[in-house]
């Protein structure tokens, strides 16, 4: 016996991933150079020389032990220090290490999140666009998944249908001001 929401959900195709299998096919077509694939996130341009550099420095200068083997649960502890420390220094804001939780890939990273955001009678929100697996993922964890339309106009995160939206149960609670990068100025959202 199979569990009939789990068997949907993978019943059911994928519109980024048909919309990333039709970019290959039209690659194949018109030649890899004339696709511009934005589907799946994957690089659009090629990577700075800088991080090819780091990458080659890292195999030739790191033991291949540390480089494939696992690391803590919740990542390294040495990026989560580099990443801290750069928030610090870019932000002036006073995060440490074991706030961050280093993972590979989004999926199981949000599975946890949503897992532990679940309690009940909760809600979460999705600014559209979105990828269309965080829907089944909030509702198997037991949340209402609900939609922030998109500032189609102006490809940002239309705040004010967000701040509409927020309610009591929604998780988690949003910060009480937001960067617009339409300009310099804060947003205020609810608390």
């Amino acid at each position: 016996m199979l569990n009939p929401s789990a068997y949907a959900l993978g019943a059911n195709r994928s519109c980024i991933r048909d919309l990333f299998e039709y970019g290959c096919q039209r690659a194949a077509v018109v030649g890899r150079e004339n696709v511009y694939d934005y589907s799946l996130g994957n690089p659009s341009i090629p990577s700075p020389k800088e991080v090819d550099e780091t990458v080659r420095q890292i195999l030739d200068d790191t033991d291949s032990l540390l480089i494939h083997g696992y690391t803590s649960a919740v990542g390294d502890y040495a990026t989560r220090k580099a990443i801290s420390d750069d928030l610090n220094g870019r932000y002036g804001v006073s995060t440490v290490p074991e706030e961050f939780f280093i993972g590979c890939g989004a999926a199981p990273e949000l599975v946890s999140v949503f897992r532990a955001l679940a309690v009940p009678g909760a809600e979460i929100l999705a600014v559209a666009p979105y990828f269309p697996e965080y829907k089944p993922f909030a509702q198997e964890a037991g949340l209402e998944f609900k939609v922030v339309p998109a500032d189609i106009p102006s490809f940002q995160i239309n705040l004010t249908a967000m701040e509409q939206m927020i309610t009591p149960s929604t998780v988690p609670k949003p910060p009480s001001a937001l960067p617009s990068t339409s300009g310099n100025e804060m947003r205020m959202a609810a608390s």
